[in-house]
């Protein structure tokens, strides 16, 4: 017998024949299939050892993560206990709580983004491949080889006796090429054994984060000292025993997600101390031109007619660079892009109600009249407008005037005040508060339909949130 070897890239096959016996037909066939087969299953074998490997350095790392998250987990532990302690016995130490609240937060999120979100991507990227490669191993199980067809015929019709091939050889060579195969299942069983590990961080980091939001919960109830975060109206009609007479013309329905969301972010506006808010208007955002989360703050305070009141002409926005760092007011006041950023939140008219800021007001108002030139500038701060230009200056105040007595109808809060402050700041007599509330009257007994929609985007999964 003469040893004959095949080289193939998935395993060497080594066969050994009768020089003295010509090959049959049969047996050519029966060797080219059994080839045929090795190159069937290369694409599924040869990536597993790799796969092994990085499933073994994702379990070791998923575990070093473990680790790392040890003493955070403990941090957040034990801020939610201090936060019951301060709860029950010292309210007066709450806003000490909601700074330290705040200042631990951006850990959380470093830790988040440096080693889940990559760790995450990673898992998914690896199971990918290996979901893939189970689908071709599913559908060669499942085929009839032409090798097995042609090697029970052999056997069949006892032809085998006439090989040149010594079939035990190839007995023992299919063997080996089946303890081959075997690479894919100590695949499964790796993945299994890292999965093990990866799903114990995920649970560990999962609950924390719930022990945070837990927390966040506890100080929004510490923070709400003068009751201001009060939502018994809305709550009311989300649990279906509003008056639906005497409902208010929410722009987000009650019972929506993003209330309670609002209630927990933006306790500290409750407290006795808080008075004022500035938001935060990144290069990005302001790239993106899209306001969108501005007015959502302002659809979540209807729900919270004590709030309406007490944020009216109390909220700032602040221009920054994506490092945190503030852009002065010098550079951007009178300047596009930020022109015309404020005047697109005019589609929610009553916005303008909102911001402590003269100027802010004033490009929300006449942002996109100031940017394509239709008034005449008097002086550094003044510009006059005239003609077809004041008629469509006074409607947008007018609509400015009517929509906030839509926004605040039926909430409990009266905005005669605040309505009749901002005219008189305008100066405008075409428009006057007892103009607005007439025709607000009579189109209450027409009826009035309003529907709103904030483009949110959500940064995390690039999607827009209606």
């Amino acid at each position: 017998m003469k040893q004959r070897i095949i080289k193939h890239p998935l395993r060497d096959i080594v066969l050994e024949y009768d020089e003295n016996i010509p090959e049959t037909d049969t047996e050519k066939r029966l060797i080219e299939a059994y080839i045929a087969m090795h190159d069937q299953w290369v694409d599924v074998v040869a990536p597993c050892g790799k796969l092994i490997y990085e499933y073994k350095e994702l379990e070791y790392k998923a575990d070093d993560i473990i680790k790392i998250f040890s003493p955070i987990e403990d941090k957040i532990n034990l801020l939610h206990r201090e936060a019951e302690a301060v709860l029950q016995y010292n309210r007066e130490a709450i806003m000490e709580l909601e700074i330290k609240y705040i200042n631990f937060h951006p850990d959380i999120n470093a830790f988040h983004d440096t080693y889940i979100i990559p760790l995450t991507k990673e898992q998914n990227k690896l199971d990918e491949v290996l979901f893939e490669l189970e689908d071709k191993q599913q559908q060669l199980c499942m085929k009839d080889t032409e090798f097995s067809s042609i090697q029970t015929e052999g056997y069949n019709n006892s032809e085998y006796k006439n090989y040149s091939l010594n079939t035990k050889s190839l007995n023992e060579d299919d063997e080996h090429f089946r303890e081959v195969l075997t690479k894919i299942n100590i695949l499964y069983k790796t993945r299994e054994k890292e999965l093990v590990v990866y799903n114990s961080l995920m649970n560990i980091t999962a609950k924390a984060y719930a022990t945070m939001e837990e927390t966040k919960k506890i100080i929004s109830i510490g923070l709400n000292d003068t009751g201001d975060m009060d939502s018994t109206l809305s709550d009311s009609f989300a649990a279906g025993n509003g008056d639906e007479t005497k409902k208010p013309f929410y722009l987000y329905e009650p019972g929506d997600k993003k209330i309670e969301s609002f209630k927990i972010n933006y306790a500290l506006l409750a407290h006795s101390t808080s008075r004022f808010l500035t938001l935060g208007v990144n290069a990005d955002t302001l790239m993106e031109m899209n306001p969108g989360n501005i007015e959502h703050l302002i659809f979540c305070l209807q729900h919270f007619p004590k709030l309406i009141e007490k944020m009216i002409f109390s909220l700032d926005i602040r221009f920054e660079e994506n490092d945190g760092t503030e852009i002065p007011k010098e550079e951007w006041r009178g300047r596009e892009p930020y022109i015309k950023f404020l005047s697109i939140l005019n589609r929610l008219p009553c916005s303008v109600f909102f911001f402590s800021d003269r100027d802010i007001r004033s490009y929300i108002l006449l942002g996109s009249l100031i940017s394509e030139h239709k008034g005449t500038q008097v002086d550094e701060k003044t510009m006059a407008f005239e003609g077809e230009n004041l008629e469509e200056l006074c409607n947008r105040i007018y609509t400015a005037c009517w929509f906030m007595m839509v926004y605040c109808h039926n909430t409990g809060f009266d905005p005669k005040t605040y309505i009749e402050t901002l005219l008189d700041e305008l100066d405008l007599p075409m428009v006057t508060y007892e103009l607005v509330k007439e025709n607000f009257d009579a189109d209450l007994i027409k009826g009035i339909h309003i529907k709103a929609v904030p483009i949110v985007k959500d940064k995390e999964n690039e999607e827009e949130e209606e």
